[in-house]
């Protein structure tokens, strides 16, 4: 993992006459036709960082003329072309883009996951700094502008007749960006070359492998005439005292090859070894410039790399897990170890510990997810600091640990029952998750349905998001922070906690083997029960968003981190049952905010043919004026539609574009906190059907403090 920012700079000590210059575009034969993909990797991802290797086979380079060795000057990239109306982007800017260029040290039919394993011995940095975006437009089916030129500070000599295939490895610093851009020109089928990405950001070491898959790219070369000083190192970043072997790469057009080396290693002007290949200790933490000088009989060369070397990076982060209520330990991961270590476990930006592995007790009744900060410092190097939100729950009911593991190329998903017997219901800020095998952030996403999942894996218009993380493998397994909670009422849900990487990656998740003659029985807590009747169904494995393939039974492995609403002063407004489809679908209820005294919640509703609703509120969501409830609307000419709430309290709403804000002021009143409602709208549809309306999905909400 190449950590270093170099800047480098190349001083010639002989006169040469510059040969011509030939541009080529690989893959071979687009240079006058558009590719037949296209993609925002790298060009077009704008403020988000990611690192992307390309290589290119060699017989792109040969079958153009360039059958010995070049010195490539300059990269050029075009957008890609639409198939029906033109294309417009304005441009923008990069300030710091790192481009290292190489041989490939794997075939672009064969690329390694691994970034570092794909490098040759002759990669160096080629360009450090800003990348512009040319504006333009790109007319349908035709090749467009080139619109982001690159001149190589560092040209790179490469030589295709020897087989090797061309690597080029972009890390795209999102920070600082301006502008608009547009996705780049990209050749799929039969382009002879391979992708290996991480949008993770700059210091990914891994990422996901697609072979076939090549950017258009223009590379200006000439034949490689004269002196080139060349040169790499392993490692070169690590603890110290660190140990490096130095590699000449150095090439000269004499035919007797380099006869002097002088390397100064350690930035100080003076020449510390003339052997073509040394290996040096650096015993000091530091930052360290190298430089080579090569003499050959028609030339002599200089090659300076500022920041070549450096020790004592530490790539920060921690791992936490829940000794009790809201007692966490928390364990520096942090590699190489650091020598001093600041936490501020509150987000309050205030150091609470100085120590590794600290143990914090917090002194909270609500489930929430708090923002933990840690800064680790080793030797002269520091301070790297990383964040993460952690579980802060007074409670949590937890399945069996399990060794099992199923795979899937997306989403991968736990699918159970749960009953929430708590009068007040449950205020979920957390679930703890099992997968394995991680390389990159995963996402988290959790839906529930009413009743149960039994009979509605496949089904997902039956399913409400409620909750998605994003966390990254070193919290893995362990519990990811939901924020903001979600709130489940006292009932009966089915319930869906999938897992998935970005871009599709195979993921993997633990669970349990259940005997086909039966289950573990029902989990419980005083205020929830996994598993409950009257499904009594232990759960499914299913390895695809609502599709794919499914194991059941099976046990999800996971943990749910939750309060008790009511007893801590935890608000909450959550979906507890589905509407009914009128001409523009079923209305959902989204809420910004939660409901706390001295608050206001904000209700919006969508589909609303005639941006109108009437909203009921009650306190019940068992029994109404018009006889138990759900009380079926089909009698009365809405079929398939249910009454889910006491109309305790009602109020008309009208909005505008087919949907409509609800603002509830909550006063400032303590008393208040604990009051149990449910709400649903009946949202007016004249024409679809005899009763002239449709009822929206209903939610529960309990207020807090």
């Amino acid at each position: 993992m190449r950590l270093a920012t170099p800047c480098l700079s190349v001083t010639l000590v002989f006169a040469t006459t510059a040969p011509s210059q030939t541009a080529i575009v690989v893959p071979d034969g687009l240079a006058t036709v558009p590719g037949n993909a296209n993609n925002s990797f790298p060009w077009s991802r704008n403020a988000s960082s990611m690192r992307i290797q390309f290589i290119y086979d060699d017989s792109h380079f040969t079958a153009q003329g360039m059958t010995g060795p070049a010195l490539i000057t300059q990269l050029r990239w075009r957008p890609y072309s639409p198939t029906t109306t033109p294309g417009t982007w304005a441009g923008g800017s990069w300030p710091n883009v790192r481009i290292d260029l190489a041989t490939a040290a794997t075939s672009w039919s064969a690329p390694s996951a691994t970034f570092a394993n794909n490098l040759g011995a002759d990669a160096i940095t080629v360009h450090q700094g800003p990348v512009v975006v040319i504006g333009g437009t790109v007319q349908p089916n035709t090749v467009g502008p080139w619109y982001i030129g690159i001149p190589l500070a560092t040209p790179f000599v490469y030589n295709p007749a020897t087989g090797d295939d061309l690597l080029v490895d972009i890390h795209l610093d999102g920070t600082g960006w301006t502008g608009t851009s547009r996705a780049a020109d990209h050749q799929w089928t039969g382009s002879m070359a391979a992708r290996i990405y991480n949008t993770s950001g700059l210091t990914a070491t891994t990422g996901s492998v697609g072979t076939s898959y090549g950017a258009v790219m223009e590379v200006t070369h000439q034949p490689a005439v004269g002196v080139f000083s060349r040169f790499s190192a392993t490692p070169r970043t690590g603890p110290s005292p660190l140990q490096v072997q130095f590699a000449d790469a150095s090439f000269t057009s004499d035919p007797n090859g380099i006869l002097a080396w002088a390397w100064d290693v350690d930035g100080d002007n003076v020449v510390d070894y003339t052997v073509q290949n040394p290996s040096h200790t650096y015993t000091n933490c530091g930052t360290y410039s190298v430089s080579l000088t090569v003499i050959a009989a028609n030339g002599t060369n200089t090659l300076a790399v500022s920041n070549f070397i450096v020790t004592d990076t530490v790539t920060p982060s921690f791992a936490w897990s829940n000794l009790g209520a809201n007692v966490i330990q928390y364990t520096d991961t942090s590699a190489p170890v650091p020598t001093s270590w600041d936490w501020d476990l509150d987000g309050d930006g205030i150091t609470d510990s100085t120590a590794q592995h600290p143990v914090w007790a917090y002194a909270q009744t609500q489930c929430v997810g708090a923002n933990v900060r840690l800064a680790v410092s080793r030797l002269c190097r520091g301070p790297f600091t990383t964040s993460q939100q952690v579980v802060l729950a007074p409670s949590s009911v937890a399945y069996m640990t399990g060794s099992t593991s199923t795979s899937s190329s997306s989403w991968i998903g736990g699918l159970f029952d749960v009953s929430v017997t708590h009068p007040g219901g449950i205020s979920v800020c957390g679930v703890t998750v099992r997968p394995g095998g991680l390389v990159a952030p995963m996402n988290v996403a959790v839906y529930v349905a009413p009743d149960t999942y039994v009979g509605k894996d496949t089904n997902a218009s039956l399913w409400r998001l409620v909750a998605t993380a994003t966390a990254l493998p070193a919290a893995a397994p362990g519990s990811i922070a939901l924020n903001p909670p979600f709130y489940l009422p006292a009932g009966n849900f089915g319930m869906a906690v999938y897992i998935g990487q970005p871009g599709g990656v195979s993921t993997s998740m633990t669970h349990n083997s259940v005997p086909t003659t039966g289950h573990p029985g029902p989990i419980s807590t005083p205020d929830v029960i996994l598993f409950p009747n009257p499904a009594a169904a232990p759960g499914m494995i299913r390895t695809g968003l609502f599709g794919g393939g499914t194991l059941n039974p099976r046990i999800w492995n996971g943990t749910l981190h939750y309060s008790a609403c009511g007893t801590g002063g935890d608000p909450g407004f959550g979906f507890f049952g589905a509407g009914c489809a009128g001409s523009l679908g079923i209305t959902n209820l989204r809420h910004a905010g939660r409901p706390r005294i001295g608050s206001t919640l904000t209700v919006n509703y969508d589909n609303l043919p005639l941006a109108a609703a009437i909203i009921f509120m009650g306190f019940s969501n068992t029994n109404s004026l018009f006889g138990p409830l759900p009380l079926d609307l089909g009698v009365y000419g809405a079929p398939g539609c249910s009454a889910r709430v006491s109309t305790d309290a009602t109020l008309f709403l009208l909005g505008a574009g087919n949907a409509a804000a609800w603002n509830f002021g909550i006063p400032n009143v303590a008393n208040l906190v604990g009051v149990l409602m449910y709400h649903q709208a009946l949202v007016l549809d004249p024409g679809f059907n005899t009763f002239g309306a449709v009822m929206s999905d209903a939610a529960g909400l309990i207020i807090g403090s």
